[in-house]
C-alpha cells in the first residue's frame, strides 16, 4: 500500500477532504472493544472461497469473502441498516471520525491466505467514490505481501 502524506498531521484529513489522492492511510481507525467485537462477527459469520474482485476483468483468481450487506457494484444507496449491531458501530464510528456524511454501499471482507494472491483492481465504478480498506490483521509481516 502507497502511503501519501498531505497535510502537516494526516490524521486531520476526513475521506471527503481527499480529492486527488489515489491513497489515504489512517492508524488506530477503530477503538479496540469495536474491533474485537467485528474480528469475532467475521470468524462466526465464515467464508467462502472463489469471490473474485472484478467479475468484468479477464482475471481468473478468486479469493476468501465474507459478505455483510448485499449490494451490486451499481448499488448508490445506503447499506448500513442492513449491518449486524457490531458491524454498525464500527461503521458508525468511522463515519463520525474519518468519513462525515459517507454512505456505506457495500461492505465485506476478503481475505488471502498464503499462495493466494491479490491483484491490483478499482472497486468504485461512478466518479466520487472511495473504498475504504480496513485490515484486521494483529500480526503483519511485509514478505506476505499485501
Amino acid at each position: 500500500m502507497a502511503e501519501v502524506a498531505t497535510a502537516k498531521d494526516p490524521a486531520t484529513l476526513k475521506c471527503n477532504q481527499i480529492n486527488t489522492m489515489e491513497y489515504q492511510t489512517f492508524s488506530d481507525v477503530l477503538p479496540l472493544d469495536i474491533l474485537a467485537a467485528v474480528e469475532n462477527e467475521i470468524s462466526e459469520q465464515g467464508w467462502s472461497y472463489g469471490w473474485r474482485s472484478r467479475t468484468d476483468s479477464n482475471i481468473p483468481y478468486g479469493h476468501w469473502n465474507s459478505s455483510f450487506a448485499v449490494a451490486s457494484k451499481e448499488n448508490g444507496l445506503d447499506v448500513s441498516p442492513q449491518l449486524s449491531n457490531n458491524l454498525l458501530a464500527a461503521w458508525k464510528h468511522i463515519e463520525s471520525t474519518i468519513c462525515p456524511g459517507a454512505r456505506l454501499i457495500r461492505c465485506y471482507a476478503n481475505g488471502h491466505t498464503y499462495g493466494v494472491e491479490g491483484y491490483p483492481h478499482k472497486d468504485a465504478v461512478r466518479n466520487g467514490e472511495k473504498t475504504l480498506v480496513i485490515y484486521l490483521n494483529k500480526i503483519w509481516k511485509r514478505d506476505w505481501g499485501g
